[in-house]
């Protein structure tokens, strides 16, 4: 009974220590956060207002998020009990060891073919559409232009996925597209990806068209519905995505809630929305590859949809340069 006190004292004083620890920690990031917060808010303001610092409002949303979070956990540390905190501790630690082995097995072991296929060709469209006169040229030639696609120009609600206005745009949709992506193959059928992208660039391609007036171009629709897909697998099927990349998919939802309050002027809000449940509507209908270690109809649909893909990709190419 001695033995058994005597641990719990040291337990108690242990948790006490590292309690104490986690409190100045907290109070330290508390303050580098404000100050980044406030650094970012600037950033995100000055890109509404003017438009060559629209560069910045993506990484100061990345800030915003990366440091609020933190700031709110370590807030909690505060009011906790240490000892029930040093527990869950633990219990946290062994928990991210055993995701991170996870993760990092998955990643090794898969290919994301289909994502880097789609990629390419993303980039080969880009590239014709530079020799060709860049944006300019483009919109009339394939993007969404509203009344051409109200007048019978229907193939614009894909062909607009392959366009973008510059290069900054091309790279942060490309950037973003590989991590989606990856995860997505890593988690799931490669033939996921092309499914999800054709669906969700639909869905974004009409939400535009029906609430915006403006032409819009671009595969953030397609790509946020990769985001869309991760979270409502992880939340609708057992054997889906894992609980945390649903964590993070809602921190996507956030990004983009804040990004289009702040870029309202030249966000398609309405476009990234429709992507947006374009690709959870895929994960609600699609059972995961875990659920279903069988290959099904959804598999063969996700290839005609790269098939689909491909062919509007040259369709696209062969309206930019006639």
């Amino acid at each position: 009974m001695e033995d058994r006190r005597t641990d719990d004292e040291i337990l108690a004083a242990v948790a006490m220590e590292n309690q104490a620890n986690a409190a100045a920690l907290a109070r330290a990031e508390i303050r580098t956060g404000f100050v980044w917060i406030a650094g970012s808010t600037a950033a995100l303001v000055a890109g509404a207002f003017v438009p060559v610092l629209t560069l910045l409002q993506f990484p100061a949303i990345v800030v915003i998020a990366t440091v609020a979070l933190p700031m709110w956990r370590h807030i909690r540390v505060l009011r906790e009990d240490p000892v029930a905190r040093w527990h869950r501790d633990q219990a946290e630690d062994q928990e991210l060891r055993d995701r991170r082995y996870d993760f990092e097995l998955r990643m090794a072991a898969v290919t994301p073919w289909a994502t880097v296929s789609l990629m390419a060709v993303i980039m080969v469209v880009t590239l014709v559409e530079g020799f060709t006169g860049g944006s300019t040229h483009a919109v009339p030639a394939a993007a969404l232009v509203k009344a051409a696609a109200r007048g019978g120009e229907w193939w614009r609600l894909l062909t607009a996925a392959f366009l973008h206005a510059n290069v900054p745009h091309v790279a942060g949709n490309l950037l973003s597209f590989y991590f989606l992506g990856r995860l997505v193959e890593a988690y799931d059928r490669h033939s996921r990806v092309p499914l999800i992208f054709l669906v969700s660039a639909l869905g974004c391609s009409l939400a535009s068209l029906l609430l915006v007036k403006a032409s819009s171009l671009g595969a953030s629709g397609g790509i946020v519905g990769l985001g869309g897909y991760l979270l409502t697998s992880a939340v609708a099927h057992k054997g889906g995505a894992p609980e945390w990349i649903g964590k993070r998919m809602w921190l996507l939802v956030l990004n983009l809630a804040i990004s289009g309050v702040f870029g309202y002027g030249h966000i398609d809000n309405a476009g990234h929305a429709g992507g947006l449940i374009g690709g959870a509507l895929v994960g609600l209908l699609v059972r995961p590859a875990d659920d279903a270690p069988r290959a099904s109809a959804a598999d063969t649909v996700g290839w005609i949809a790269m098939l689909l893909l491909v062919a509007a990709a040259l369709f696209t190419i062969v309206r930019l340069v006639s």
